[in-house]
């Protein structure tokens, strides 16, 4: 067996430090991967995985608002690693470091340790037990030797008490040597120096600027550019923008000869035909009328689509109408892909009135698939036809059968296969090959690649270079997720770049996923904020690209699963709503080209019919008020208090041995994301020779209206419902057997009710249980159904 070499902190240290001058901590980029804990796969940070016992986990309320692992629970043992994501040069100083916070926390081992490939050297930094705020621990160490690869693992074991929270991860070069051999793989794409920030093969002769922003020297105030005719200079501003006048150039293809300094950079670019500009009226951020006419029957008439993008056809009904160049019918409701520039279309039956719109894309991930959850209703296709293809344009990954998935095609909307980011970062060869961009498979539009952090630099600089090796047939687009925080780097402009210009309309989207976490309205206004801010941040790194990137929510609510819906007590629906009109309405997202919804496969089927009523109120309608407002809902309804029991008993009336606790292995069964309150609370409800119940008045509630009850138990047994005088509509019940997601058995149980007056008594007992069964009911909620279309 090989021994092990522990390369202790305190060691070490001195030696270090004598053989090297050492830079500030942070002064170069983390070369872990993900090490903010930001970007997330599921309920756990992409790139990183556990072994024995699942920590918690949350992507903010870490050091300054990142991500953070969470450790409790009696006699737990936690091991998280991250393996071969990052290389060390043997003999070069590196920092790990990291940032701990402790409250009342004892364990038997709380370490981080940087290994080689073996695991037969590692060093190691101890976490120490007690209470701390939020603190930095780092140190020095040499990169040892190794078969080319490293890790990383957090190792926390025998938890006695208490909590630790860790956030801000990072194994960084602590030399300027370390640095350059470290960071050689800059030289694959050098750090760019002027990164445009429009498609270059979409400016139209009447309004040809190119955006761009300058990262070279900073005391350069302008630089001097040339193509065809013209040669002029551009100043560039105290952020670094540039907008380079090509107005006067006719249409075609040009290299714009750019000379900044001692930098020399060529741009190739496409002037298209030149058209006139479009006012249009603004409905809102999504939604603008572009054209309003009368058309007679059999006419022709035109308009102007001003960007590549999706158009929105108001029509009498009984009209039929066919755009040039477009082979497909068009009718009333239709959203149809077109290019930018002059249409021309004609009416094939009726007359009247003629209203077209530019809106934006509306898309859903992913079509036809789950929820995963056993037992509950699926999105067949049946539903998707019902409620979602006259809505959503572009679908992203697909569950529906090959069959289906062909008759999908006889519609206007666009279908994306999925690509794992990592399949281009690490391709080797000399082209990318994916069924999404094959000529011969027609199913597809293109593919969206899920999904790139952009906290790391490393695989940021493999994915630029590895895009040139993806062929795009024509009519084929790539859509890139991407997660996390939108640091101002040059990298980080230029993969926008790279990404929105791999063809006409390939795009960016920005995901920015918010559980319900409040109650009170003002703090949920607050959290609904930080849309804005991610959006105000996106256009400071790369003005000016609102229409060519979106922002994807997440609407999953399956307990069990995934769900958004952590607070029993707040309606998530509401909170939806609030982001959609925050994004409809703030000036910020002015133009704003793309609002995605993730989580089709861990949404239940009335969430989906709910974010199809938010897709069609503020994209196709236009409007700018709260439909949940409309429809009397609000975000705390109050039928229910200390639904979570994070109160103890209080608010409920108890009888028999029913007492409050908390879950061992700290409620993270539940599969809440991003739970900010405390989710182990519960109460056991013991059946003895005494029946044990939990009861509380049901208040607020509209006669005649129908209410959903959920609640989720543990343990052994099950619980009656009963509502005082009211009949219970069929209900769903899922017993579910311990796995890797789930620690422990659960239970998941749903029932509908149509209100009789404005209160009812709820009651939950084990009445009909074998004495010694012991029941946790870990919450209880009643939120206002909504009913189906007939």
């Amino acid at each position: 067996m090989k021994k092990m070499i522990c390369l202790t902190a305190c060691l070490l240290t001195a030696a270090f430090l004598c053989a090297a001058e050492t830079v500030k901590p942070g002064t170069f980029p983390n070369l872990i991967s993900n090490g903010k804990l930001e970007l997330y796969d599921g309920t756990f940070p992409r790139s990183w995985r556990y072994v024995r016992t699942e920590p918690g986990y949350q992507s903010s309320g870490g050091y300054q608002d990142g991500g953070r692992f969470i450790f409790t629970g009696a006699q737990c043992s936690y091991l998280i690693r991250q393996d071969w994501t990052f290389n060390l040069i043997e003999g070069e100083l590196y920092y790990l470091r990291f940032k701990f916070r402790t409250k009342n926390f004892e364990a038997g081992k709380a370490v981080i340790t940087v290994f080689n490939n073996g695991w037969t050297q590692e060093f190691i930094l101890e976490i120490p037990n007690g209470t701390n705020e939020w603190e930095s621990m780092e140190q020095v160490f040499s990169g040892m030797p190794s078969k080319d690869f490293y890790s990383i693992a957090v190792l926390v074991n025998n938890v006695r008490s208490g909590k630790l929270e860790i956030s801000d991860i990072a194994v960084e070069p602590a030399t300027i040597s370390a640095m350059e051999r470290s960071m050689e793989y800059r030289k694959l794409i050098p750090v760019p120096e002027l990164v445009v920030l429009d498609r270059r093969d979409q400016l139209q002769a009447a309004d040809a600027i190119l955006n761009c922003r300058w990262f070279g020297d900073k005391e350069l105030r302008q630089l001097r550019y040339s193509a065809g005719e013209i040669s002029r200079e551009a100043d560039i501003g105290e952020d670094g923008q540039v907008k380079l006048d090509l107005n006067g150039l006719t249409p075609g293809k040009y290299t714009v000869e750019v000379r900044a300094g001692k930098s020399e950079i060529d741009l190739a670019v496409e002037i298209k035909p030149g058209f006139d500009s479009v006012e249009g009226k603004v409905l809102n951020n999504f939604h603008t009328v572009i054209s309003e006419q009368q058309v007679e029957a059999g006419a022709s008439a035109s308009f102007i689509n001003p960007r590549v993008g999706w158009v929105l056809f108001g029509l009498p009904e009984d009209m039929v109408l066919r755009v040039d160049g477009y082979g497909k019918k068009i009718k009333n409701g239709d959203t149809v892909f077109l290019p930018m520039g002059k249409q021309t279309f004609k009416t094939e039956k009726g007359s009247g009135p003629v209203r077209i719109s530019a809106v934006a894309e509306t898309s859903i991930y992913q079509l036809g698939a789950g929820p995963y959850l056993p037992g509950l209703p699926k999105h067949d296709w049946p539903f998707v036809m019902k409620y979602q293809s006259g809505i959503v344009m572009s679908f992203l990954g697909c569950g529906l059968g090959t069959t289906e998935r062909r008759k999908f095609r006889d519609g206007h909307q666009k279908l994306y296969a999925h690509c794992a980011i990592g399949e281009i970062i690490n391709c080797k060869g000399d082209t990318y090959d994916h069924p999404g961009m094959a000529p011969e498979n027609r199913l597809w539009d293109g593919f969206f690649a899920d999904e790139l952090t952009l906290n790391t630099e490393k695989p940021i600089v493999l994915f630029i270079r590895n895009l040139d090796k993806i062929t795009i047939p024509p009519g084929r687009d790539v859509l890139t997720y991407i997660t996390g925080s939108f640091p101002d780097s040059p990298y980080v402009a230029e993969v926008f770049s790279r990404c929105i210009n791999l063809s006409d309309f390939s795009r960016i989207m920005l995901e920015v996923y918010l559980p319900s976490t409040y109650t009170d309205e003002a703090q949920a206004e607050n959290q609904v904020r930080t849309l804005a801010d991610c959006a105000r941040n996106i256009n400071e790194v790369c003005p000016g690209v609102n229409p060519y990137w979106g922002i994807s929510l997440c609407h999953s609510n399956v307990a069990l699963s995934f769900t958004m819906d952590n607070e029993p007590e707040a309606d998530h629906r509401v909170l939806l709503d609030m982001q959609m009109q925050t994004i409809a309405t703030h000036p910020v997202f002015k133009g704003i080209g793309l609002i995605n919804f993730w989580g089709d496969n861990y949404a239940d089927l009335e969430r989906t019919r709910w974010v199809m009523e938010l897709l069609k109120h503020y994209v196709i309608e236009g409007k700018t008020t709260l439909l949940s407002a409309e429809r009397g809902m609000k975000l705390c309804p109050g039928h229910l208090r200390n639904a979570s029991f994070r109160d103890g008993v209080n608010e409920w009336q108890i009888e028999g041995a029913v007492t409050p606790g908390r879950s061992s292995e700290g409620g993270r069964f539940l599969r809440r994301f991003n739970e900010q309150k405390d989710p182990s609370h519960m109460v056991t409800l013991v059946r003895t020779d005494k029946t044990a119940s939990v009861s509380q008045v049901v208040r607020n509630l509209i006669p005649e209206k129908d209410y959903k009850i959920r609640l989720v138990t543990s343990g052994t047994g099950n619980l009656t419902l009963k509502l005082d005088g009211t009949e219970l509509k069929p209900a769903i019940r899922l017993e579910l057997p311990p796995d890797p997601k789930r620690s422990i058995s659960s239970c998941y149980d749903e029932y509908v009710f149509t209100a009789v007056g404005n209160e009812v008594q709820l009651q939950l007992d084990n009445a009909s249980m074998p004495p010694g069964t012991e029941t946790n009911l870990h919450y209880v909620s009643i939120m206002s159904c909504l009913k189906e279309k007939e």
